[in-house]
């Protein structure tokens, strides 16, 4: 008799366990960020606009780059409360570097890789914040439609 009940005590903590399992999960998943089904190709040396609107909203923008090229991206909230944030991932899938900020936030880094790179745009504190942005990607190295400084 006191085998099966052990044999009991043992199924039924496995199966909380997995009860808890899934529910830990379950609600990860529920509470994931919303990301666009889509990249969107972001031009080097041109400025986009777009806008967070509703919580979770992840906007994804990718362009391509070669090995050594100094990649300048920055994010700036022109309305609303965002809090922006931006996340650069290597042509791998590898998460490069992570930046956010009250009003702005700025990602410079030289790149090891060849390929296309992937630039997540979203509010950066956890909090229901929303608005509109502007996100801009430069070469440092051989910069895309730079204009000259005129001093008079």
């Amino acid at each position: 008799m006191q085998d099966n009940w052990n044999i009991w005590v043992k199924m039924i903590k496995k199966q909380g366990f997995l009860l808890l399992w899934s529910i830990f999960f379950g609600a990860f998943f529920f509470f994931a960020p919303i990301v666009t089904a889509a990249s969107e190709p972001i031009d080097i040396g041109v400025t986009k606009t777009a806008s967070i609107d509703v919580a979770g909203e992840v906007d994804t923008y990718t362009f391509s780059a070669n090995t050594g090229d100094g990649i300048n991206v920055r994010i700036a909230r022109t309305s609303g409360n965002l809090y922006p944030r931006i996340t650069l991932f290597g042509p791998s899938g590898r998460e490069i570097k992570r930046e956010n900020g009250p009003a702005t936030a700025e990602i410079l880094v030289t790149l090891t890789e060849s390929g296309t790179y992937k630039i997540l745009a979203d509010n950066g504190i956890s909090s229901p914040y929303t608005g509109d942005y502007s996100i801009f990607v430069q070469t440092v190295n051989s910069p895309k439609n730079a204009k000259p400084v005129v001093f008079s």
